[in-house]
């Protein structure tokens, strides 16, 4: 099994936003395990997989605020 450095394990800050890669890792393997019924030794290979292949980033209020408008639009609730 191998443990790479791909993605942050600490939480990120930039302004108020965190990103935290642990708490998708941590979903990651409870659906595995949990909904799919992956063994948790394939789980933790496949987690860890996922992990190295992706790049977290913390994202900003201007990120969101078009698909809050989009969604305020399609009657969601968010009026932008």
């Amino acid at each position: 099994m191998k443990n790479g450095g791909g993605a942050a394990t600490a939480p990120q800050r930039s302004g108020s936003a965190t990103t935290n890669a642990n708490v998708m890792e941590a979903k990651t393997f409870a659906s595995l395990t949990g909904f799919y019924k992956v063994p948790s030794a394939a789980a933790i290979e496949l987690t860890f997989e996922l992990r190295d292949s992706l790049s977290v980033e913390a994202l900003t209020l201007a990120d969101y605020a078009p698909i809050m408008v989009a969604a305020g639009r399609a009657g969601q609730g968010f009026r932008g």
